[in-house]
């Protein structure tokens, strides 16, 4: 972790928003503890993802929340404790009420459900963006030893469908891809069906959610030379334990560490996210993005231009830093086609 907070001297909003959001989400669980300490004996985890699953929030930045339990009685002691979660998360996010930590009964899921029907008919875009959302970017701000619980639970069904021995997990793998794709096709949806903003959202998707989907892919491709499930399980679980931005910085120290010396570097990626997010923390900048209607409009934005023409760079350069960390032999180059 020191490591990583002295490599990130070089990238001052990163940093900045790194220790933004672990204030904040600490001063939450603090508050959260005295709301919910009557129902220790319950099992439940309340999760984050979002800007600040990722460690890299703003004040312009709103929270994502939602909880996991066991059943339907948890589920209903939970609600009853809803106007005082909401108290202690508004406190601390600065966005107007209406926009950020507000939660009702669809935001209070049984796990054991997302656990079903995974690739079935039955299995909504709504589930799938959760349990992907857990997955990839989720962080507790509320029992930790329930949310690593339930991870290890959702990662072993995934693992398990996998033949023991080395390789490519492809049952999380595709799922992972299934993910990205349907937000990406979300997208167009929202904004022409939806009328959604256009701006603000693609430049987004260009950057968080492309990173969010590569971080998971290189995650599985870390955990392929496990000679069984339960260690893929394990390191997956740890791997997937460090925030999108780190755990890429991590997997490629890893990498450099075998060789003795920085023979890859991560400098590029980080650059271009450290302006992304610069953009996208500054008030003014924010709304001339979300300024952007319609795609038609994003012609007359300077802004937009210029994080456009940097998201085909950040995207060769993740295409590349994958290629560096694993060569042309390894699985998960033949994996992400077929």
């Amino acid at each position: 972790m020191s490591n990583y907070r002295a490599f990130l001297d070089g990238y001052e909003t990163i940093k900045k928003a790194n220790l933004f959001s672990v204030e904040v989400l600490q001063n939450i669980e603090n508050g959260l503890t005295e709301v919910l300490n009557d129902l220790d004996s319950t099992k439940y985890t309340i999760v984050t993802t979002g800007s600040f699953g990722r460690e890299e929030a703003s004040e312009e930045s709103d929270l994502d929340v939602f909880i996991f339990c066991e059943n339907a009685t948890t589920k209903e002691k939970i609600l009853a404790k809803k106007v005082g979660i909401e108290e202690v998360i508004n406190k601390f996010i600065l966005k107007q009420v209406g926009d950020t930590g507000t939660f009702g009964a669809d935001a209070i899921s049984i796990f054991d459900d997302i656990l079903k029907n995974i690739g079935g008919s039955n299995d909504s875009n709504e589930t799938l963006t959760r349990r992907m959302l857990f997955l990839l970017e989720g962080k507790s701000i509320y029992n930790k030893e329930v949310f690593n619980q339930y991870r290890n639970v959702l990662i072993t069904k995934y693992v398990e469908a996998t033949s023991d021995g080395v390789g490519v997990d492809k049952f999380i793998l595709n799922d992972i891809i299934r993910y990205y794709r349907t937000i990406t096709t979300d997208f167009q949806y929202k904004v022409e069906q939806d009328g959604k903003s256009w701006g603000l959202r693609n430049i987004k998707l260009r950057f968080s959610r492309k990173l969010l989907y590569y971080a998971g892919v290189l995650t599985v491709a870390a955990v392929s030379n496990s000679s069984n499930r339960s260690c893929r399980v394990e390191e997956i679980s740890k791997l997937l334990d460090i925030p999108v931005l780190r755990r890429i910085y991590h997997i490629t120290n890893i990498h450099n560490q075998k060789y003795g010396e920085e023979i890859v570097s991560v400098d590029n990626i980080f650059k271009q996210y450290d302006y992304f997010l610069e953009i996208i923390s500054n008030e003014e900048q924010r709304k001339s993005l979300e300024s952007i209607k319609r795609k038609d409009d994003r012609l007359n934005n300077s802004t937009y231009e210029k994080l456009s023409r940097d998201s085909n760079d950040f995207t060769s350069e993740l295409h590349l830093l994958l290629n560096k960390l694993y060569d042309t032999e390894h699985p998960i180059h033949i994996s992400l086609v077929f």
